[in-house]
């Protein structure tokens, strides 16, 4: 009689197609999380430009408290606007006299006033006379 030999597990060749298969998944994943364009890097990306919409949200209102004020009680747009600054703990980091430019920190965030205009620079790493990506508005 002849013995039949019944197979009860996987071939050596399965599993090492197995690992082989996890191995690529694995890397494409990592690739997709740490990559240029990885999950990360869009949500560092995100956070940062989340925090500085939302400072040049706070400062649109304060703005728009600032005219009411100066119909109201004759003050200044831009004194109010540096004492409201100064109320929710922005710190005055520097100042050009000859171009009339002061440089405020608030919540990371360097917001750059001229008379009657301001921008906001993203990075509060970037030199204070490098204004960056910043983009001047009305005020």
């Amino acid at each position: 009689m002849r013995n039949k030999r019944t197979s009860k597990g996987i071939t050596l060749i399965a599993l090492v197609i197995t690992i082989i298969v996890l191995l690529i998944l694995a890397g494409v994943s990592i690739a997709m999380l740490t990559g240029k364009n990885g999950i990360l890097v869009q949500a560092d990306t995100a956070r940062e430009e989340t925090k500085t919409s939302s400072v040049e949200e706070e400062i649109e209102l304060i703005i728009q408290e600032a005219y009411i004020e100066e119909y109201v009680n004759e003050t200044d747009r831009m004194e109010y606007l540096k004492n409201e600054l100064l109320k929710r703990g922005a710190k005055k980091v520097g100042e050009i006299e000859s171009y009339q430019k002061e440089y405020w920190k608030y919540k990371d965030v360097i917001i750059i006033i001229n008379p009657n205009k301001y921008s906001i620079n993203p990075t509060a790493n970037t030199l204070i006379n490098n204004e960056g990506n910043s983009s001047e508005k009305d005020f």
